[in-house]
């Protein structure tokens, strides 16, 4: 957030975690879609507030 800083010395990451549910994950492909899910929804708002 810091305004002096070029575009490029401006990094920011987002991550997604899920763990596994026997309940609800029919598969490893199950979890690995819901972080990613989880993934993009936090990078949209991290790009929410940079605007």
């Amino acid at each position: 957030m810091d305004e002096s800083l070029e575009p490029w010395e401006q990094i920011s990451a987002a991550i997604g975690v899920a763990v596994y549910d026997k309940e609800y994950d029919s598969s490893v492909d199950n979890v690995f879609k819901r972080a990613d899910e989880i993934m993009y929804a936090r990078k949209k708002d991290m790009k929410a507030v940079r605007v």
